[in-house]
């Protein structure tokens, strides 16, 4: 074999074994379990739903907190109005508002 074949030979068997070995590393780095608890300082989100383990949404977490019974629908809506006023709203299945009491205690019918 002349001295090229010889150079890119050696070439090709290097570049095989990086490949390799970054293919490896890869995979590896993959299949790495994530640290089971992370603690953060300060997250910002727009929405938050809390899941139970079978995947049925329980607890809504935006603007307004929203409760879930079994079913997933919404039974209780925790709300604060634009004037800052705080409301409690209890839900028929369909979501709709059955009772709203306010923070003045003052009970109200429907929205």
């Amino acid at each position: 074999m002349t001295r090229s074949i010889r150079r890119q030979l050696r070439f090709l068997h290097a570049y095989a074994a990086t490949t390799t070995i970054a293919f490896v590393l890869m995979a590896a780095a993959a299949f790495r379990q994530a640290p089971k608890t992370q603690n953060m300082g300060e997250i910002t989100v727009e929405r938050i739903n809390v899941v139970d383990a079978n995947g049925t949404l329980r607890l809504v977490i935006s603007n307004s907190v929203v409760l879930s019974d079994a079913q997933g629908r919404a039974r209780l809506a925790l709300k604060v109005g634009a004037d800052g006023a705080a409301a409690i709203e209890f839900l028929d299945a369909d979501g709709k508002t059955l009772r709203r009491v306010t923070a003045d205690d003052k009970p109200g019918g429907g929205p």
